[in-house]
Parts: structure tokens; C-alpha cells; sequence
């Protein structure tokens, strides 16, 4: 591989290259250490020419006296080419590759932190699943639209301006048809761009320019993106933000502005939530009341916010379609203020795959006790870890205790790769 090809490559922030170019520039292959990372083929194979990609290869390069640049198959034996420095690769790998995964200088993969708290199981209601709701979980029987909403008055938010985005930066957005300060749009509003669901902070206002901080993901606001401008007209959380899956499992997210007791209901059916959190309240504020998504016909509630945590606190995902998940590790906490004894818990983690197809053969993956004077925390990091299909619910579940009023935290790490 001579520099200049090699230069041409580095430069180039994505290069699809197909697998006869790819075989083309390995003439030299002896002369560098080029090597399959990862790939259907034994691992750690030095590439040749006319070498064949498969699907998903992860290969590295290591050229004297440069970085390494890694190629990942995505379609059929077509690579792309990522170099650390670029663009979307922010800085060289580390030596921790979840971290990296996290940063997003790997492709195609994401990480999912689930943290899920039962904080009241009894000997007489056992087993529950580890939810913030309490019980066992019930999944909507189909793509239901779900109503948003809160038991305390106080959680309410007012959608005070709307349209598109003409032009924007960083910290700035500009509708040529607004008129902020006459619909009473001021600082501290949250604005939400609806097409590519991010949102930030306003800091000042003129007649069609909004001054922002960076937007949440650290994205600016695309021209031509929908946006809402809501303001907190109480104590409490005005907006909520939803994680959620349509009926074919499909991720999406979706913004509901809440307007206290009244229900507020979803733009899209929801077959699951995996997440549910505020995204916008009253000055350094929470939400005052219990926040709940309940399925309408099935009136059965799919997630649920406690009051003054601001987050669903919910050791139940369901891998989204076109999706790979891998448990990476495991943890649970039992927490007890007191006792002359030692509370115990049993928990187990199941799997229901094919849950898109309304499949109830359901199986235990993991089972774990806990004992203890006071609180623990056992983790569990596995060096292998456990494959989940596309379309599978995860659960965590108590099965048992020996003490009523037992709290119990417990969640997983995850990682999500594209198939």
C-alpha cells in the first residue's frame, strides 16, 4: 500500500471501497501488518490480495510510523474506511472500547445503560419485575397510542411557538416567519427540533433569531427540521421524551408536551418504550407527580416516571429491529435501611425472543441471589457476553424475598450493533 494511497484514504472522511479496490491496494501486504480483526474467516488472518470481505469484517492496519485505520464491511464485500482524527472519529481509539463504542468512534454500534428499581416488593406479591411501576410488566397487546400523563397539576408545560428552521448554528436558530417575542418565547424556553428530536436551551431572544446553547447530542439544528418552543408554566417537568418501538419494532422517539392531570396522547403507536425521561421543567426541577404511559385499550401501563426522579427507572428493554444486542455485564443492589436479619432475593433475567410476533415462549438466561445486612451491589462483567437477537424483551425479575418492603435495583450494560 503505497503512502499515496494511503494518504488519499486518511483524507477521506467515508470512502466506500469496493472489495476488487480493496485487494488492489494489498499488493504490498508483506511489506505492512494488515489484519482481519474481526470476520466469519479465522481471526487475526493477515489479508491478501484478492482476499474476500465478508459482511460486518473489521479490518486494521498498522503502517509504519502512522496510526491505524480500521475499514468495516457494511454491504455485501463493500468497506468503509474510518480513520481516527477525521470528523466522525474525534480522537484516536483508546484502550477501552467501550468507551469508544460510547464516543461514537465506533460505527454502527451503541451503548444502552439500563437501570431499572422495584422499591416495594412483599412476600405476598412476589415475583415482580424490576420496574418502578411494581408488579409484573405487561406489554401492550398491539401498537397502541399511549396517553401521557401526570397525577400532579404542576407538571405542565405550554407550547408557545412553532414552525421551521431557516438557517442555524451551533448556538443559534433563525425562522424568517417567527415572531419569538411576540408569542413570548424567552430565555430559559427549551426549543425541540421534532424532525431530528433534539433540543436545547434558550438564552436570548429576538424577533426570528433564538440564541442556544449546543443542543443536547451536541448537533445543530438542520434547515428545513420542524421545531417546538415550550415553556414550563409551573413547578414541575413540562416535556418528556420517549424511546420507543412501532410495530415493527422500529426505533423512534417522540417529544409529548405534558399538561398535568389531563391525558396527552402519542403521535405513533407504540408496541414498546424502552425509555422515558423529562427533558425540560421548571428551573433546576423535577417532576412533582407520577408520570405514566398507558396504552390505550389495553389500559395497561407501559412505563411509568416516580415522582421527583425525572427518569423510567425500568430494568426491561426490547432490542429494536434491525439490532444485535450483547449484555456486557450485570448488576443488582438490595437495599435495606435496617434489620436485625439478612434480607434475601432471588432475581433472574428473561428473554422472550420473536416478542414482534407476539411469541410467549419466554426462558431464563441469568439467576442470581442476594443476602445482606444493609445494601450490596454484586456485578457481574462478563468476558463473553450474552447475544440477543433483533426483536427479543429483556427482563429483569425478583422472583422472590424473605422480607416485606424489599427495594431492589438492577440492570444491564448493552451494547447495539447494527445487523
Amino acid at each position: 500500500m503505497s503512502d499515496t494511497l494511503f494518504t488519499s484514504i486518511s483524507n477521506t472522511e467515508w470512502s466506500n471501497v469496493s472489495g476488487d479496490a480493496l485487494a488492489g491496494l494489498l499488493t504490498n501486504a508483506a511489506d505492512h501488518d494488515i489484519r482481519i480483526m474481526e470476520a466469519s474467516s479465522a481471526p487475526n488472518d493477515q489479508v491478501t490480495t484478492g482476499h474476500t470481505l465478508n459482511p460486518g469484517a473489521f479490518i486494521q492496519f498498522n503502517l509504519t510510523g502512522r496510526q491505524k485505520i480500521f475499514a468495516r464491511g457494511i454491504r455485501g464485500n463493500s468497506v468503509v474506511v474510518v480513520t481516527p482524527g477525521n470528523g466522525l472519529i474525534n480522537a484516536p481509539y483508546s484502550s477501552d472500547p467501550y468507551f469508544d463504542i460510547a464516543s461514537s468512534k465506533i460505527p454502527e454500534q451503541t451503548v444502552e445503560h439500563i437501570v431499572g428499581r422495584n422499591p416495594d416488593i412483599d412476600t405476598a406479591t412476589d415475583p415482580e419485575d424490576v420496574w418502578n411501576a411494581g408488579g409484573l410488566w405487561v406489554p401492550p397487546t398491539a401498537a397502541r397510542i399511549h396517553n401521557i400523563v401526570s397525577t400532579s397539576a404542576s407538571d405542565v408545560g405550554l407550547l408557545v411557538s412553532s414552525g421551521t428552521v431557516d438557517a442555524a448554528t451551533p448556538t443559534s436558530v433563525r425562522d424568517d416567519s417567527a415572531s419569538f417575542i411576540a408569542d413570548g418565547v424567552s430565555a430559559g424556553d427549551i426549543i425541540i427540533d421534532t424532525t431530528s428530536h433534539t433540543h436545547t436551551v434558550i438564552q436570548s431572544v429576538a424577533a426570528t433569531i433564538l440564541t442556544t446553547l449546543i443542543a443536547n447530542d451536541g448537533s445543530a439544528f438542520n434547515p428545513g427540521d420542524n421545531y417546538w418552543v415550550v415553556k414550563a408554566t409551573s413547578t414541575g417537568a413540562s416535556v418528556v421524551k420517549l424511546h420507543v418501538l412501532l410495530d415493527d419494532f422500529t426505533a423512534i422517539e417522540e417529544f409529548v408536551v405534558l399538561n398535568g392531570t389531563t391525558p396527552v396522547p402519542t403521535v405513533n403507536a407504540i408496541t414498546r418504550i424502552n425509555d422515558l425521561h423529562i427533558d425540560g421543567a421548571a428551573s433546576r426541577a423535577t417532576n412533582v407527580g407520577t408520570i405514566t404511559a398507558t396504552a390505550v385499550t389495553d389500559a395497561t401501563v407501559t412505563a411509568q416516571i416516580n415522582p421527583g426522579e425525572g427518569h423510567h427507572l425500568s430494568a426491561i428493554y426490547t432490542i429494536p429491529s434491525n439490532k444485535t444486542g450483547y449484555i456486557k455485564r450485570l448488576y443488582a443492589s438490595l437495599n435495606r435501611q435496617g434489620g436485625a436479619g439478612a434480607a434475601m432475593a432471588d432475581l433472574s433475567i428473561w428473554i422472550t425472543p420473536y416478542a414482534r410476533f407476539g411469541a410467549t415462549g419466554s426462558r431464563i438466561v441469568g439467576y442470581a441471589g442476594i443476602a445482606v445486612i444493609g445494601t450490596s451491589r454484586p456485578s457481574d462483567i462478563m468476558p463473553i457476553p450474552i447475544r440477543i437477537p433483533q426483536e427479543t424483551d429483556i427482563i429483569v425479575r425478583c422472583e422472590s424475598v424473605t422480607d416485606n418492603n424489599t427495594d431492589i435495583t438492577a440492570g444491564f450494560d448493552l451494547v447495539l450493533v447494527d445487523n
